[in-house]
């Protein structure tokens, strides 16, 4: 898989290769990012590589049950990562630069938060 292709459905046992897809590479520390070479740009999409993202670092073992994870960004794939985590047992503290969560969005009277609707 190269570089950018993240978004797709993931039928690989390789998981480690997988992170290489999100691995920012001038951390020294495990620092990993969502859709910085994303294609497509959509709710569904952001919360696919979210979901992808932290399958691989709990069955690579970079994160598990009781570890601390921090998330950058309280937008659609940060939530989503954050919630997926949570839910299997990791300590998760998000953190956001603007006042409230999915900040963008919250004045948005015109469109729904919604998966599978990308046309209004």
């Amino acid at each position: 898989m190269k570089k950018g292709d993240a978004s797709k459905r993931w039928s690989g046992q390789d998981w480690s290769e997988f992170l290489l897809d999100f691995e920012v590479p001038t951390y020294n520390s495990r620092v990993f990012a969502i859709g910085c070479f994303a294609r497509y740009v959509t709710l569904y999409s952001q919360q696919v590589r979210a979901l992808n993202l932290i399958r691989a670092l709990l069955a690579t073992a970079v994160i598990a049950r009781g570890k601390k994870l921090a998330v950058i960004g309280a937008g659609a794939s940060g939530l989503t990562a954050a919630a997926a985590a949570a839910v299997k047992g990791v300590n998760v503290t998000v953190m956001e630069e603007l006042e409230g969560i999915l900040e963008i969005q919250q004045n948005n009277r015109q469109r729904w938060i919604h998966p599978h609707i990308f046309d209004w």
